[in-house]
């Protein structure tokens, strides 16, 4: 999903004539390896999700990039067992927090269940066997076959909310903050509609999937925390301290506002 945000970085940073991301502070990794490394210094900012940014939003503001989608997207999609009727377990592999989240809350307040999430590996068909239904994001989500019984959960969320879902979010210690990392942070947020082509080149070709399908999947995403952006972030908090996901409602600080 952040493709095209660190295809910019490489950009400009290669055209400033500096070693790249890192040389910035910058850390690219999971959500929750990103999370670990700003709680211990070891980056200058990294994408996380906002519920990593719930947890420790007293340690942490937000920078001008995010990472976030719009109607059916196909960036999180929960895929239900053929014929069945109701869903009460819900079995996932490699997802993020916030993609757990946004289904409890949906699958709450849309079609009022209440469901069990069970760690589960393996094929998607396995996974089924075990579960009546199956949440899938990232690189599984685009490579899943289409025709299935399923849900777009971001289409869901815009449909509850009239808003986008956002994915990630960027941050930084508030203590440790850089003008240098905010500037090309901002500049790459700016432009990173420049490098769709080139991200979506490089995944096809690293992943085997055909360059169009991959260019329209990372189309779907709009990669600055703007209003909309920042009152679904706000939404999010709402639903998920209601339903008991979350301890309170965090305020949302940026580096731009301090």
């Amino acid at each position: 999903m952040a493709a095209p945000v660190v295809e910019r970085l490489l950009q400009l940073r290669k055209s400033s004539n500096e070693e790249g991301p890192a040389s910035a502070g910058l850390f690219f990794d999971t959500a929750a390896e990103n999370t670990s490394q700003l709680l211990n210094n070891e980056c200058g900012a990294a994408f996380i999700t906002a519920v990593d940014f719930a947890k420790n939003s007293s340690d942490f503001l937000l920078h001008f990039p995010a990472v976030s989608s719009k109607g059916a997207s196909r960036a999180i999609v929960l895929l239900t067992k053929p014929g069945i009727r109701t869903i009460h377990t819900v079995a996932f592999g490699v997802v993020t927090s916030a993609d757990v989240v946004l289904t409890k809350i949906i699958l709450a307040e849309k079609y009022e269940l209440e469901v069990v999430f069970q760690p589960s590996g393996g094929s998607i068909e396995n996974r089924l066997l075990k579960a009546d239904a199956v949440l899938v994001s990232g690189d599984d989500a685009l490579l899943l076959e289409r025709g299935g019984s399923e849900l777009d959960l971001v289409d869901e969320w815009n449909d509850l909310t009239e808003l986008p879902f956002v994915h990630f979010v960027c941050a930084g210690r508030k203590t440790e903050h850089s003008e240098n990392i905010s500037s090309l942070l901002h500049s790459t947020a700016e432009s990173t509609a420049e490098t769709i082509d080139a991200a979506a080149a490089h995944i096809s070709s690293a992943k085997k999937i055909d360059a169009e399908i991959t260019k329209n999947y990372l189309s779907n995403f709009s990669y600055i925390l703007d209003d909309d952006a920042t009152a679904s972030v706000n939404e999010f908090f709402r639903y998920a301290f209601y339903l008991g996901m979350l301890p309170d409602i965090p305020d949302i600080r940026k580096f731009a506002d301090e």
